[in-house]
């Protein structure tokens, strides 16, 4: 059964179950309800029979609410094609699973006159505090806190705070073609803090750890040697052990960059901004990590802004000039070195509440 609307019910409606004890939240568009009994604090689904559903309809047709809220979610780009599954719906649910003075205040904050603009809440601050400060109920932000089974339609994972964001930000909307969200027509891909850059790890390839030197040491025994000499499989070991034990440290230098670059840069010529010679023969292990990181940001990151928001919606907005140098001034760090194994770590902003360089909302 198809229904063009979905709909927040009033207890108007609850008369149509002549029932006392039962509360209708909402009817799903496939004709099932979500219903609470007042003694029972948990929400339960139930198939309703067609006629009731009409009715249950009906009832509420000309909502204002439930027009108000749709035409306000499809402005931010917001629609059931935004989403895989059932991701529209559960979205829906989370607005729609609160009470009517909560849906009212939304309603509200929708027809008035957001000021809320991104820019002038930049580069830090918590997304959460600021829909409080426009009267956002606990209610409907716990809901928010807990959706956390959206994908959008490309399949990739969308934060509670991704959402939330795009709805509190007058200048913020959905992306449509790929990415996350647009500010004023720029890009801003969002990610959690403890995310990574691209895809799970798990779909990323293993590398052999003679990857630096296997065109300089073909010798079985001294390539097990030089494998034997890296702790753990990590890049920076590798790269500053093989440039100690290749002759032509020009020739080894401007092999292990090409292989960076096939790693980092999609075989585009990056590494060379953070590696040279010196790089190998003077920095320390943390510094060569340090410049993997950089480089790592440089070669993912294509949109105007990256945000980091974390599960408590504290969030970073930057460029990738910027987020570059909160690796500099480690306030930005991996969760491990880089290694053969996990050339593509996650990563953690430290004291997200409060960026480095930034000032507190």
């Amino acid at each position: 059964m198809s229904r063009k609307k979905y709909v927040s019910l009033t207890s108007s409606v609850e008369k149509v179950l002549k029932s006392t004890h039962t509360k209708i939240l909402f009817l799903r568009e496939d004709a099932t309800v979500l219903i609470q009994k007042d003694d029972n604090p948990k929400v339960g689904e139930y198939t309703v029979p067609n006629a009731t559903a009409d009715k249950i309809e009906k009832e509420i047709r000309d909502s204002a609410y439930n027009d108000i809220i749709l035409n306000f979610l499809k402005q931010k780009n917001y629609t059931r094609e935004s989403f895989q599954g059932r991701g529209f719906s559960l979205l829906l649910e989370a607005i729609f699973d609160t009470s009517d003075e909560d849906l009212k205040g939304l309603s509200e904050f929708i027809t008035s006159k957001n000021d809320l603009i991104l820019e002038g809440h930049m580069p830090s601050g918590n997304v959460a505090v600021l829909a409080k400060q426009k009267d956002f109920s606990d209610k409907m932000l716990a809901n928010f806190f807990n959706l956390n089974e959206l994908k959008d339609a490309g399949g990739s994972s969308v934060g509670p705070g991704e959402v939330l964001f795009a709805i509190i930000f007058k200048d913020v909307v959905n992306a449509t073609d790929g990415g996350d969200l647009l500010v004023n027509n720029k890009r801003l891909e969002v990610k959690g803090n403890g995310g990574r850059f691209g895809q799970q790890q798990n779909r990323y390839p293993a590398y052999s750890p003679t990857l630096f030197v296997d065109v300089f040491i073909r010798d079985k025994n001294e390539q097990q040697k030089y494998i034997s000499s890296i702790k753990l499989g990590r890049l920076a070991v590798a790269l500053k052990n093989g440039y100690t034990v290749v002759t032509d440290k020009k020739a080894f230098t401007e092999y292990a960059i090409e292989k960076l670059n096939e790693i980092y840069a999609n075989k585009q010529p990056l590494a060379q901004k953070y590696f040279n010679e010196q790089t190998f023969a003077s920095l320390s292990e943390a510094d060569i990590n340090k410049q993997l990181f950089k480089l790592y940001a440089d070669g993912y990151i294509k949109t105007d802004y990256i945000m980091v928001i974390d599960k408590k919606f504290n969030y970073v907005v930057v460029t990738k000039e910027q987020f570059i140098k909160l690796i500099d001034n480690n306030s930005v760090k991996t969760s491990g070195y880089f290694s053969f194994q996990n050339a593509f770590p996650s990563f953690e902003l430290k004291n997200l509440a409060v960026a480095p360089g930034a000032e507190k909302e």
